[in-house]
């Protein structure tokens, strides 16, 4: 099938908002997961300090590490939606795009896991638990 260089590139514009899109959602799956680690972190400490438990603040550490790694994890198809988009975008405009979308990670795992987005984030919410459960602690006059 022959088609004209500019329907060719029209087809390319809407292969490349259909990537766009998926990156948006990925990017806002990102953004919920970090919303529910706080909303579930808050309520893992606000019940440590009602029952007077120091130690089962510290509960909130296993929530914060699952939801780091499965943050990372779409870090890592969102990265490789990107390179999608730019592999598309440099590509020949005015020949037909394959519409062929696989999104295999160009990044490793760890390094999407050591981010900024994702460890500067959980750390941070970690450290948080980590000084709300010690100041509780030793108000109460003991550690755990």
């Amino acid at each position: 099938m022959i088609i004209s260089a500019d329907k060719a590139a029209d087809l390319r514009l809407g292969y490349l908002q259909v990537i766009q899109s998926i990156i948006t959602r990925l990017s806002g799956y990102s953004a919920s997961l970090k919303n529910y680690c706080l909303t579930l972190v808050t309520a893992i400490c606000g019940f440590g300090v009602t029952i007077q438990r120091p130690g089962a603040i510290w509960l909130a550490a296993l929530p914060i590490i699952l939801f780091a790694i499965l943050d990372a994890r779409y870090l890592c198809l969102e990265r490789s939606a990107i390179a999608a988009y730019d592999e598309v975008r440099e590509g020949d405009w005015s020949a037909i795009p394959s519409f062929a979308i696989s999104l295999r990670p160009p990044d490793s795992y760890c390094r999407a896991l050591l981010s900024w987005s994702v460890a500067g984030f959980y750390v941070s919410v970690l450290a948080g638990v980590a000084a709300v459960a010690l100041i509780f602690g030793y108000a109460l006059g003991r550690a755990f």
